[in-house]
């Protein structure tokens, strides 16, 4: 797509425009992955640097992002050429360590484009060089633009082959090898059929507003843009599509009458079913597309209170919510969700969403940053934190009020076992609602679903619908 855009986006009116590449343009493309790196998902933290630079919607936002894309696709066979290449231990290039962030990112530009860019603009080549060291030296030390300019120029004429069948792998499908043989131990001789799959275009996903617009409307319209749609055959009002959209200037989206979701995502709220009258709470709302749905399908009529401790993530479910038209049914607070039960009060809500944060290994198509960074340290980590969200919802809960667990990820232990474990604890006062479709249903908890980027076509999604049929003081009596 890149190079395509190179050869046919840059013809005007008979004649090729030219352009150019700025320090403020090699600042910005750094800043953008430092910012990707810091803040999830990087798909906002990316467009909000662009925005602040002056180049979201121009061609260099088309090429500039598909570079942050690639670059954090091929982001561990990049940390290891770095590493070998500047003598800095390849623990150092891991987002939690103590590298300067703007090193690390600088580092990996340059392997990126030195190495893996298929367009190897001369000009882009040529503006790093000449602004790169110089950003480092201003933000960091010399020291850090003298390691910049040293590999700089080591990867000219470098020639890069896998010098293991771990390395292989994981340049061949762009994720880490001690995932790959999470997803072998899983899916056995489905694992290439996923891995080609979330290396493939995905389809992405509005869905339509109902309170505002009809589906019919909207396809019109995203097809009047040049889009390529179809309507999910799993949510009806969710519309997937193919092509590059400006969101900013997407007055459908202004408007309030389509939602950024998968119907995968979508699915959830639909599972909930929320109804007029009944008070729900989202136990880790923002950004916000579960909880405007659940709104919205209560006819603004359920009140729902959305919990989540991100202030800027929050103010844009508050901004998506008035641009909707469902302000009114929604009441944000800003709380870290493990303490809901101390600030609500035990068994006062008819009805919980937990869709807490994740491996995000349902969505590697989607979010290339995901495809690095789990090890078993941090999952063990995700994993303690669902578990004790959860534990406060079933708290939250009336009895005979019902809870919908759900994450994007593809591994058992965020999901089966996660449900196994509270379904034990409080057998006397839970139960599993058995979920009939559209997805697969799990061969590892029989009543639990799940979604499949290579069989559906969609993000990968677990869900559990739990009911709670007796107060917790009576299950321990």
């Amino acid at each position: 797509m890149h190079s395509m855009r190179r050869r046919t986006g840059r013809q005007t009116r008979g004649r090729r425009e030219e352009l150019s590449f700025t320090r403020d343009d090699i600042e910005a493309l750094l800043e953008a992955i430092v910012k990707a790196e810091l803040f999830k998902p990087m798909q906002v933290a990316k467009r909000e640097v662009f925005r602040k630079w002056g180049i979201l919607g121009t061609r260099k936002d088309h090429i500039f992002t598909a570079i942050v894309y690639k670059l954090y696709a091929l982001r561990g066979t990049i940390d290891r050429i770095a590493s070998k290449l500047t003598g800095i231990p390849l623990e150092e290039f891991d987002e939690d360590a103590e590298m300067d962030p703007w090193l690390r990112a600088a580092l990996r530009l340059a392997v990126y484009l030195r190495l893996f860019d298929a367009v190897k603009d001369p000009r882009l080549l040529r503006a790093f060089e000449e602004h790169a060291p110089q950003l480092l030296r201003e933000r960091i030390s010399s020291e850090a633009e003298r390691v910049l300019r040293e590999l700089w120029s080591k990867l000219e004429g470098f020639e890069w082959r896998p010098e293991s069948p771990d390395e292989e792998l994981e340049y061949k499908y762009r994720v880490s090898a001690w995932l790959i043989s999470r997803i072998r131990r899983i899916l056995g001789n489905e694992t290439e059929e996923f891995l080609k799959a979330i290396n493939e275009q995905p389809w992405l996903g509005f869905r339509v507003n109902t309170l505002k617009a009809s589906v019919e409307d909207v396809l019109e319209e995203l097809r009047k843009l040049g889009l390529k749609v179809r309507v999910s055959p799993y949510v009806p009002t969710v519309i997937k599509y193919k092509g590059t959209v400006n969101y900013d200037q997407l007055h459908l989206l202004k408007e309030g009458k389509i939602i950024p979701q998968d119907d995968s995502s979508a699915l959830a709220a639909i599972i909930l079913d929320p109804k007029p009258g009944e008070r729900i709470i989202d136990l880790t709302a923002a950004p916000g597309g579960k909880t405007i749905h659940l709104a919205e399908l209560s006819r603004v009529q359920a009140e729902i209170v959305a919990l989540d401790v991100f202030h800027d993530r929050m103010l844009r479910l508050v901004e998506m919510a008035k641009r909707t038209g469902t302000a009114a049914a929604i009441h944000p607070v800003l709380m870290d969700a493990r303490m809901a039960p101390n600030a609500f009060g035990e068994e006062v809500f008819d009805k919980a969403l937990v869709d807490p944060s994740c491996s995000s290994t349902g969505v590697l198509g989607k979010h290339p940053d995901a495809r690095w960074r789990l090890n078993e340290k941090r999952l063990c980590q995700l994993v303690s934190q669902q578990e004790e969200i959860l534990e406060a919802a079933i708290r939250l809960v009336k009895p005979g009020g019902r809870i919908l667990y759900t994450v994007c990820s593809i591994l058992p232990e965020e999901g089966e076992e996660i449900i196994k474990k509270v379904l034990n604890k409080y057998s006397n006062c839970l139960r599993l609602v058995p979920l009939q479709g559209p997805f697969d249903p799990s061969p590892l908890l029989p009543g639990t679903m799940r979604a499949w980027p290579h069989r559906h076509g969609t993000s990968g999604f677990f869900y559990a619908l739990l009911e709670k049929t007796r107060s917790l003081k009576e299950c321990k009596d």
